[in-house]
């Protein structure tokens, strides 16, 4: 299962609407990095995902930074996993499968 693909294909299902959403799941386009960097893709996969709208990190404590979005909060956390190398398809991978 290619994780980004889903994570864009639930955005969409719940709203999203972006031209480089479509693209991205078009054969021969490979780069999603204009999907990570939209709002509106993390909120409506936040929808998508049922995200509550609090504003606790998973450690329980308050994440000042995200305003009481529960999306927010996952964009946040999203960078944070790139900023340790980390892929972008295994954070998606990551809140997938614990989502089901």
């Amino acid at each position: 299962m290619n994780y980004i693909n889903e994570a864009i294909k639930k955005a969409i299902e719940a709203g999203y609407d972006n031209q480089n959403a479509r693209y991205y799941q078009l054969p021969g386009f490979d780069d999603p990095k204009p999907v990570f960097l939209d709002p509106d893709f993390w909120e409506c996969l936040g929808k998508s995902l049922g995200w509550s709208m609090d504003a606790h990190n998973t450690d329980g404590h308050l994440c000042i930074k995200c305003d009481a979005n529960g999306w927010k909060r996952h964009w946040h956390q999203f960078i944070d996993h790139l900023t340790k190398r980390k892929e972008p398809a295994e954070f998606f991978k990551n809140i997938l499968e614990n989502n089901e």
